[in-house]
């Protein structure tokens, strides 16, 4: 059971230094791109990409919450609450959101 204790509480510390670590970079990028869209100088094509970055960077906030909330966690996670996920297209989601924000 040891093992099984030690490797929750590295997982812990992990999403706990991730989490941190990726706040206020995100953070950054989300007040400047809000920024950035109040005055739009530049043409629509620029204020849509503007729009894909708060959106990305609204999303990985809620990733970076989630995180949070796991390293809190202190008993087990009830299987019933955890869903599969495909990892795959949401990582090609997320490229496909990044390689072309005007679409």
């Amino acid at each position: 059971m040891r093992p099984s204790l030690r490797a929750y509480q590295q997982l812990q510390r992990f999403t706990a230094d991730a989490s941190h670590e990726l706040r206020t970079p995100v953070a950054t990028v989300l007040s400047n791109a809000q920024v950035a869209l109040m005055p739009p100088e530049d043409p629509l094509e620029q204020r849509l990409r503007l729009q894909n970055i708060a959106q990305t960077a609204k999303s990985m906030s809620t990733l970076i919450n989630d995180l949070l909330f796991l390293s809190r966690h202190n008993g087990s996670l009830a299987e019933t609450g955890l869903t599969p996920v495909d990892l795959c297209e949401i990582l090609r989601s997320l490229a496909q959101r990044v390689l072309s924000p005007c679409s």
